[in-house]
């Protein structure tokens, strides 16, 4: 914790020390704790789109098509660079 602060670990200690024994206090403060419909309601957003993407992920992995169009694509870009670096030694080699 002292390093997340970015201070020395004996001053924590301190502080916490002091604290117990009532030397330091802070301000009072309000805490305002949000009524559960508020909480329930972004959650639901969020494990709805949750759901939607672990479908598109389960229908992508299920669909054999992609993994052959995916390999032939590495494939085609294995042949591009192998090509490439074919024609920078064949300049390199004749000049």
């Amino acid at each position: 914790m002292a390093a997340a602060l970015d201070i020395h670990p004996f001053m924590l200690s301190k502080w916490r020390k002091q604290v117990r024994e009532g030397v330091l206090r802070g301000p009072a403060r309000e805490v305002r704790v949000p009524p559960l419909r508020e909480i329930r309601r972004p959650r639901a957003a969020v494990v709805q789109r949750r759901d939607l993407l672990a479908q598109d992920r389960g229908a992508r992995a299920g669909d054999p098509r992609l993994g052959v169009i995916l390999a032939l694509q590495l494939a085609q870009k294995r042949a591009r660079v192998t090509r490439l670096i074919r024609e920078q030694q064949a300049e390199l080699g004749a000049g």
